[in-house]
Parts: structure tokens; sequence; C-alpha cells
């Protein structure tokens, strides 16, 4: 693992490379050695198809072959063959043709496996220090309702309302990132942004935000799925650096100085725990609604930390946007009338 970091887009500035190092140091990383977890052999695998993407075709398929045995370890490194987009339309069709055959074998062979699989899943609310996903920030507002309402009701009463009020409010997250992706992407002119990048940066950033964004929806993770960070930070920073928008460039250099700050949050709390002389953190229980019980430094923690993973993914969400709307297939959607002509991309230059 160490030493495929070395194969990553080089950073170009001293602050580049001092985000990039607290990030391959933190504790996040370092859960991943310390249970020398199945992530780091995706990571890995995915390391190898990224340095493979920047070849010819053999050794690109080679890549998305690498990919496609990466997701029938884990499902989710199947989100990273979004970097075919970028092929001709027949390469992708025989990709996805072949990765989902892949992928059918793996269900029919091992259906039993997949229903134990699924019974053990975290279940919403109920949460972990070292998990990230798109519902936490959902649980942290509904854990603050309770302790409000808590002061005029009774206990079990304000954590069902508070219960109520995060799974109402996790899909207007979700809506409100897509919507603030979206501005993003129009506002900074991410598209042509993006094509500036060289193809190894692009192709990491792609990958590494197709992997972030997925795991983040799809189910809550344990940080040291975190190291998919690394993939992410050579592009964003290098976009912030080049990019015409003022915005831009403030964003995306603001949450390329957050990011350690996210993956070194376990210290943070350790480091809470230890000052406050407490035998135990709040953290090691599963139930926030416990853990929590009022305006704690562990609680703004939580929201400090749940709102940098957000503000990192609305703007991976506009990178992948960028980049979907500039592939050939979406340019071919258009043409053939599938997509509104409006859609069709505008290529500067």
């Amino acid at each position: 693992f160490c030493l495929s970091l070395a194969t990553l887009p080089p950073p170009r500035t001293l602050r580049s490379q001092v985000i990039l190092v607290l990030s391959a140091l933190s504790p996040a990383a370092f859960l991943g050695f310390e249970r020398g977890n199945a992530d780091l052999i995706i990571f890995l695998l995915v390391m190898m198809a990224l340095n493979l993407s920047v070849l010819a075709l053999p050794a690109r398929l080679v890549g998305y072959a690498l990919l496609t045995f990466a997701g029938l370890l884990k499902f989710y490194p199947f989100v990273a063959l979004i970097l075919v987009l970028r092929e001709r339309v027949c390469v992708l069709i025989a990709v996805a043709l072949a990765s989902g055959a892949a992928l059918a074998t793996l269900i029919l062979a091992y259906h039993q496996e997949l229903r134990w699989m699924a019974g053990n899943l975290p279940g919403f609310p109920d949460i972990h220090v070292q998990f990230i996903g798109a519902e936490n920030l959902a649980v942290a507002i509904g854990v603050a309702t309770a302790n409000i309402l808590g002061a005029i009701m009774d206990p079990g009463m304000a954590r069902a309302t508070g219960v109520i009020v995060a799974r109402g409010v996790q899909p207007i997250l979700g809506f409100a990132a897509l919507l603030g992706a979206l501005a993003v992407a129009r506002r900074c002119d991410l598209a042509d942004a993006l094509a500036r990048l060289s193809t190894r940066q692009r192709n990491y950033l792609i990958v590494g935000a197709a992997l972030l964004c997925g795991c983040f929806f799809a189910i809550q993770n344990v940080i040291y799925r975190g190291i998919f960070v690394l993939l992410v930070l050579p592009g964003l920073m290098a976009l912030s650096g080049q990019m015409t928008s003022r915005l831009g460039r403030r964003l995306f250099g603001a949450v390329c100085m957050a990011v350690p700050f996210a993956l070194w949050k376990r210290f943070f709390d350790m480091g809470i725990t230890a000052a406050s002389h407490w035998s135990e953190g709040p953290f090691y229980g599963v139930d926030p609604y416990v853990a929590f019980p009022g305006l704690t430094l562990h609680y703004l923690l939580w929201i400090a930390n749940e709102l940098i993973w957000w503000g990192l993914i609305v703007l991976l969400l506009a990178v992948l946007g960028a980049f979907t709307v500039r592939s050939p297939v979406w340019a071919l959607l258009c043409r053939i009338g599938v997509l509104p002509p409006g859609w069709a991309p505008v290529r500067h230059g």
C-alpha cells in the first residue's frame, strides 16, 4: 500500500504535499493496516487499474478486468468502472456486458451467502464513531432534535421524534447535495477545468470520486475506507490551483484543507476524552441518542466532521457530472435524441 502511493500524481506545492502526507498517515489509513482489511487489497487493485488506464487499449482492458475482480471481492468497486465512459461506445458496451456477466454469476453462485450478508449490514439510525456515510448527518440532526425536545417531553417520545426527523432529513440532504453539485459544476466551469487536468490526474480523480460517492450514499462505511480520498486529493488540489473561477478555487482549496481533519477525527476524539479524564468516551457506544446527551465537544466535532464529508461529496458529485457530460456516450445520446439537444456538451477551444 505504501509503495503504491508513489504512483499517485505528484503534488506540485508544499501545501499539497502536506495535505497528502497527513492524509496518508492518518488514523483512518492505519486502522486499515491494523485490521489487515481487504479494502487495502482493493486499493492496490484500483491503483493497478489506474496505472494501466494511461496506456493503450489492451492495457486499459486489463485494468477494467481488475476493477471487475475487485467488485467481486466487495461490490462497491464496480462503480469505479465509470471510467469506461471515456472509451468508444463499442468498448463501453463490451466492458459493461463482461462486468455485468461476472456480477450475475456471482449472485447466482452465492445468493444464499448474499442474503446472510444483507442481514449483517448496519441499521438506521445506530452508528459508530468509525462509520462514514450519508446517514450520519441526518442522525446528528435527529439527535439534536431529541435533546431539545427531551427537556419538555418524555425522553422516549423525544427520541422517537428525533428518529422521524432523521429519516425525513436524509433524502432532503441528498437532494440538496445534487443541487449543490449542479451549481458548482455550472458556476465554476468544471467541465473545462477537468479537461485541463493531465490524464493521470483526471483518471485518479474520477475513480476516487465514484468510489467515495458510491460508498457514501449506499451504506455506512468504516473510516478506513477513507483511504480512497488519496485518489482524489491530487486532482482536487490541481483544480483548486488552476480554475479560472475564484469561487471554484476557494471551494476546492477549502475542502482539500479540511480533508485531513476528517481523516484524523478519531485522534481528536481520543484527545478530548483524555483531556476530560473520561475512562471511556461516548463514541464507544453505537447508539448516538445515548452517546450524545447534549451539546458536547464530541458532538460538535461529529457535526464538523459530517459537514466536511458532505462538502467533499458535493464537489465529487460535481466532478462526476462534468466528466459524464463530456463522455462520448453522452454525446451519442444527445445526437440520437435520447437526451434533449440542449444537454449536449459545449466544447471550447
